[in-house]
């Protein structure tokens, strides 16, 4: 965790004139931890900036997904440390968002 004066906004907005064709937004403090994704930086980033944006950081199981989808114009929903459980398989995740007719990649 390196401080970098910059916040959030000013962040993702500098990635866009970088010229980034998407973002993918991980909390840190969330990554790993189960706790959920960081809702509120998610949608801060998605509403700020016109490249897609995918989240990152904090699935616990297939209700984070669920409650992340239904951030307006989300890209993409990525996890990782979910899927080492066998309870939180990969098909299962996608099975539940298609039947909520969500259509994430």
């Amino acid at each position: 965790k390196n401080k970098t004066n910059l916040d959030l906004e000013s962040w993702a907005l500098s990635m866009e004139d970088a010229g980034a064709g998407e973002i993918m937004i991980t909390s840190i403090d969330r990554d790993g931890a189960a706790e959920g994704y960081d809702l509120t930086a998610i949608k801060q980033v998605v509403n700020l900036t016109n490249v897609p944006v995918i989240a990152c950081g904090g699935a616990a199981d297939t209700f984070d997904f669920e409650e992340t989808a239904k951030i307006e114009n989300l890209s993409g929903i990525a996890a990782g440390n979910m899927f080492h459980f066998t309870e939180n398989t990969y098909p299962r995740s996608k099975k539940t968002l298609k039947r909520k007719n969500y259509n994430f990649r």
